[in-house]
C-alpha cells in the first residue's frame, strides 16, 4: 500500500511489505536528539544542557573543556588550565595542539634541594645553585646539611680545641662550646724583664729598660732596668713612669706616688684621643670618627691599631645592601668588600 511517509524500505510480498530496514537518522551531532516519526521521517530536536542530566559536547577547540549543548548549538566551556605548576616553563594553549609548555630561561627556581641556593631554570629544568655552606668555624660542633631541612650543626661534647688565645692551654668542648684552659704562666720574676702574654703569640719576656726595680737603697728611688740589669737611681729619682701620680721620696721610707687630677695620659688604647688622669687613674678621651663612608665595609675600632674597615660580603640571613650607582641594576650587595 503506497504512502507519503518516509519510513522502513521493503518489498512487497504476496500484498504485504515484507523485510522493511529502520532509517538510520543519526546526524552525528551531539546537540540534537534524532528520530524517526512514521509521518515525518527523521526529527532532529536540538538538546539544551541543563543541571540534572548536561548534554555534553564539543566545539572542536582543545583549548576548553567541559562544552555543552544549548539549544541544539554547542557552546565552548570553560578556557582548559594548561598551567603545569612548573615555574620554569612558560604554559599557553593553542587551538591547533592544546596545551603547551615551553621551556623558560633564568628566572629564579626552587631544585627542592634545601643545600643549594641559587637554584635557576635552564632548558625547562630547575637546575642546582651553589651549594649551601654549612661550616660555622666552631671546632665544638659537627656540621651538615639534609636536603629537606638544611644546615644543622650538632654539638660535640667532648674534645679538645682552641679558643683561638694563645694565653690559655688545655682548651676543652663541653656541649658545643670551646671553654679556655688554664692561664698560660708568664711571670718570671724578673722585674727588668717585661713579661707579657699576647693572645696570638703566647708569652713573651723582653729585657727592659726604665722599669723600677730596687738596688736596695730605699734612698736611691728611681732605680732602674737597662736592658735586663737594675741599675742604681739618684736620690731623688722617683719617677714610676706613671703620668697620673706626683712622684716623691722620704730616706725612711723611699718613694712615694700621690695620684693626680689633669695631667696628660695614655691609656694605652689607639681608640681615644686626649686622656687625662684623674685621680691617679688614666681616664680615655674621645673616640675618633671610624666612618669611611663606604656601604662596603664594616667601620670599628682596635685599641691596638685604631680604625679598621673591615669589608662586608652578603649571606642569605644577613644581607649587606649597597648602591653601585647605576640606575640600570637594583639589589646591588656588599661582595667581599665591594
Amino acid at each position: 500500500m503506497p504512502s507519503n511517509a518516509a519510513g522502513p524500505i521493503g518489498l512487497c510480498t504476496g500484498g504485504e511489505c515484507k523485510n522493511a530496514k529502520l532509517v538510520d537518522c543519526d546526524d552525528d551531532y551531539a546537540c540534537t536528539k534524532d528520530s524517526c516519526d512514521p509521518n515525518k521521517g527523521c526529527v532532529h530536536a536540538p538538546l539544551t544542557d541543563s543541571k540534572a542530566a548536561p548534554a555534553l559536547c564539543t566545539d572542536l577547540d582543545p583549548c576548553t573543556h567541559g562544552d555543552a549543548c544549548a539549544d541544539g548549538g554547542c557552546v565552548a566551556g570553560p578556557p582548559l588550565d594548561c598551567d603545569d605548576a612548573k615555574v620554569c616553563t612558560v604554559d599557553s594553549c593553542t587551538k591547533n595542539v592544546g596545551c603547551v609548555h615551553n621551556a623558560a630561561l633564568g628566572p629564579p627556581c626552587d631544585d627542592g634541594n634545601a643545600c643549594t641556593i641559587g637554584d635557576g631554570c635552564s632548558g625547562g629544568a630547575c637546575l642546582p645553585g651553589q651549594v649551601t655552606t654549612c661550616d660555622d668555624d666552631n671546632a665544638c660542633t659537627t656540621d651538615a646539611c639534609d636536603k629537606q631541612k638544611g644546615c644543622s650543626q650538632v654539638n660535640v661534647a667532648k674534645g679538645a680545641c682552641d679558643d683561638g688565645s694563645a694565653c690559655t692551654v688545655g682548651d676543652a668542648c663541653a656541649d658545643g662550646v670551646c671553654i679556655p684552659g688554664d692561664v698560660t704562666p708568664c711571670d718570671d720574676a724578673d722585674p727588668c724583664s717585661d713579661d707579657a702574654c699576647d693572645p696570638k703569640k703566647g708569652c713573651g719576656h723582653t729585657p727592659g729598660s726604665g722599669a723600677a726595680c730596687n738596688d736596695g737603697n730605699a734612698c736611691t728611688f728611681g732605680d732602674g732596668c737597662d736592658v735586663g740589669q737594675c741599675v742604681s737611681g739618684t736620690p731623688v729619682q722617683c719617677d714610676d713612669s706613671d703620668a697620673c701620680t706626683d712622684d716623691s721620696c722620704k730616706p725612711a721610707s723611699g718613694c712615694h706616688h700621690a695620684p693626680n687630677t689633669g695631667a696628660a695620659c695614655n691609656d694605652g688604647s689607639a681608640c681615644t684621643n686626649g686622656d687625662t688622669c684623674d685621680k691617679g687613674s688614666c681616664v680615655p678621651g674621645a673616640k675618633p670618627n671610624c666612618d669611611d663612608s663606604d656601604f662596603c665595609s664594616a667601620d670599628d675600632c682596635d685599641p691596638n691599631v685604631g680604625c679598621v674597615h673591615l669589608p662586608l660580603t652578603a649571606s642569605p640571613t644577613e644581607p649587606a645592601p649597597c648602591d653601585d650607582n647605576d640606575a640600570c641594576t637594583k639589589d646591588d650587595a656588599c661582595d667581599v668588600g665591594v
